[in-house]
Formats: structure tokens, C-alpha cells, sequence
């Protein structure tokens, strides 16, 4: 073997065992959901994968569901999820992918929390101490 081949076999090993963010891509990843909506609104939430159906859920203000998981082989492991707030609205979104940005908002738990406002869907990017604003409610 070449040295250009051991160092391109050096490079992938590595990077298999590094990532450019907070979380550990070995350990489980834990994706938090809480409803803030207001005036007794009920969550409809409907999360899943391409191999995990985590079936219809209804939070009620203030409750929160939750789920964890490993990484696929290929690191590609994609959650998403459809909610409405009410009769009129909804979203359809990813919840958890791996991208270095989205990565980066975890914890030091691989925790990743959403909130639910009337306004739409927010992400905790615990780094920066801060909601941040990924989705609006679209109307039906």
C-alpha cells in the first residue's frame, strides 16, 4: 500500500470516531417534544423513521414525549414528524438528521429538545442558551 492509500484509510477511520459537534455519535440520541400551546390546545403528533413508526400521540400543555435511538451504520438515521395545534394548522418536518449544524444543538446527553408554540415548532440550541425558530404552522 502507498502512502496516499494508508493516509486516505487513516483519514476515514478517524473520521468515524470524530464529530464536529457536541454529540457522540456512538452512544443513543434522545429527542424530547413538549407542547407549550396555549388555551388547552391538544398536540396531535404523529413521529417516525424510515424503520420506526412511533404512532399517533396527543399532548395536552406542558407534556412532553420522548424517544431514543442509535445511529444507522451509515449515519444517516433521519426522524420526522407531522403536528397540528388544531383543526386549521400543521407541520411536517425533520426532528433529528444528521447535519453538522443541527448536531451541534444537542447537549452533552445527544438530547435534543423541541417546544411547540401557537407560533410553530422551536429547537433548544443548549450551546447557545436559546430557541430557536425552525418551522410556522401551515394552514390545511
Amino acid at each position: 500500500m502507498n502512502t496516499i492509500e494508508c493516509l486516505f484509510i487513516s483519514t476515514l477511520v478517524l473520521s468515524f470516531f470524530i464529530t464536529p459537534n457536541n454529540c457522540l455519535s456512538f452512544d443513543p440520541y434522545y429527542v424530547h417534544i413538549t407542547s407549550q400551546l396555549s388555551h388547552g390546545k391538544t398536540l396531535l403528533l404523529h413521529c417516525q423513521s424510515k424503520d420506526n413508526d412511533l404512532h399517533v400521540q396527543y399532548l395536552k400543555p406542558n407534556a412532553t414525549f420522548s424517544w431514543h435511538f442509535k445511529l444507522n451504520v451509515f449515519e444517516s438515521t433521519l426522524f420526522w414528524c407531522y403536528m397540528a395545534p388544531d383543526d386549521h394548522h400543521h407541520a411536517d418536518f425533520k426532528v433529528f438528521y444528521v447535519n453538522s449544524r443541527f448536531l451541534q444543538k444537542c447537549n452533552s446527553n445527544n438530547e435534543f429538545f423541541w417546544i411547540i408554540k401557537d407560533e410553530g415548532a422551536y429547537v433548544k440550541n443548549i450551546p447557545k442558551g436559546i430557541d430557536d425558530f425552525q418551522h410556522e404552522w401551515e394552514s390545511n
